[in-house]
């Protein structure tokens, strides 16, 4: 006959076998293990993006209470004048800004802006264009009454298909004449001073010049045929 200290209890996982045989033991002390301390490397942190607060009573209208400035495409700050416009060049997503008749006077907080495709920056304190030089996704740049008087900087915008230029100090366009794309040129109250350049682009590019310097234009025109004409009569 086999005695009760004998038996064997069947296995119970949920409970602890002295609590199933009525039997109260100390808690084994917990064994420490001391190990070295792990050294917290802190992470650098992130440089924050900071704007102006200038700057957000005239963005709350387009951004809206939880919008997000950095993932904005299309910005229009017509007639700003009590802005810092430093905050742009964090805008890195933009295609279209406007900035007519606004109070910024330099265009190097746009350098990195390479996703523009519309800019205006008409009627503002600007006078040299040299920022926009590696924005090659521009198709659309209205810079009319400017100081603007250089054009150098948009040789190789080779997407410009529109280019606005009224009113501006801008003399001659060797610049622009051979962008593949231009459609739309437009130099009304430009004094142009080489007319040859104008011949240069061609038919494709549709022309808009004060009425003098049309003048000026078919006079050169005419005097050139007839000048051909007689050459090839004598």
């Amino acid at each position: 006959m086999v005695k009760d200290k004998d038996k064997k209890l069947p296995p119970l996982p949920f409970f602890r076998v002295d609590e199933l045989l009525g039997v109260e033991e100390e808690a084994p002390e917990p064994t420490v293990i001391n190990r070295p301390k792990r050294e917290q490397v802190e992470e650098p942190k992130k440089a924050e993006r900071r704007v102006p607060e200038t700057h957000f009573s005239a963005l709350h209208a387009q951004v809206g209470p939880h919008g997000n400035l950095w993932e904005l495409t299309e910005l229009n700050l017509v007639g700003s004048s009590e802005v810092d416009f430093s905050f742009l060049a964090l805008c890195e997503q933009l295609e279209r800004l406007v900035l007519r008749g606004t109070a910024i006077e330099s265009l190097d907080v746009l350098r990195g802006l390479t996703q523009l495709r519309y800019l205006d920056v008409s009627q503002t304190a600007i006078r040299s264009l040299d920022a926009l030089s590696e924005l090659e996704q521009l198709e659309e740049l209205d810079a009319s009454e400017t100081e603007v008087s250089d054009l150098s900087a948009l040789g190789g915008l080779h997407a410009l298909r529109v280019l606005t230029l009224r009113k501006t100090k801008v003399t001659e366009i060797d610049a622009v004449v051979g962008l593949p794309l231009l459609e739309k040129l437009d130099l009304k109250g430009c004094a142009i001073g080489d007319l040859n350049s104008l011949r240069k682009l061609g038919g494709s590019v549709r022309i808009s010049l004060s009425r003098g310097t049309v003048d000026r234009f078919r006079r050169e025109q005419a005097l050139a045929r007839k000048h051909s004409k007689a050459k090839e009569e004598s």
